[in-house]
């Protein structure tokens, strides 16, 4: 439990500033969408990380299972709205009028507001999650 509260915690929240400021860096210059794409990477790993630790905590203490569990579920859910504009590209189109396609510009400006939302969720449900583990400490 001492490794959630002291480690993963923590890193998790860098990890949710890094991501909403290189969204932002994506929306205000799109050329940086690549390192945002590497950034999602890395915070996706981050976050099953912190899963893997929530479990581990909940198992080996007194926690709240039901929320603690609800929570790290929440967790893993916003992971596919990073790089959500994939859907949107080229090489999706359809001959569909209904389906749009996304210039790289409008494309770079979908991930970052994505980045951003999923970091302050994230960041939210870590908070929560710490407060979980924390609580039966």
């Amino acid at each position: 439990m001492s490794v959630f509260v002291d480690a993963v915690y923590p890193f998790v929240l860098v990890a949710c500033a890094v991501l909403v400021v290189t969204g932002v860096a994506a929306i205000v210059l799109p050329r940086i969408q690549p390192g945002l794409r590497v950034v999602d990477k890395i915070f996706m790993a981050v976050v099953a990380v912190q899963a893997v630790a929530v479990v581990w905590a909940v198992i080996s203490s007194d926690a709240d299972t039901f929320m603690a569990l609800a929570y790290t579920i929440a967790a893993l859910a916003m992971l596919p709205l990073l790089g959500i504009s994939r859907l949107a590209t080229p090489e999706a189109a359809q001959k569909d009028p209904e389906r749009p396609v996304l210039t790289p510009a409008q494309a770079a400006k979908v991930d970052g507001g994505a980045a951003i939302l999923v970091g302050i969720a994230s960041a939210v449900v870590s908070w929560r999650l710490y407060e979980i583990v924390a609580a039966a400490a």
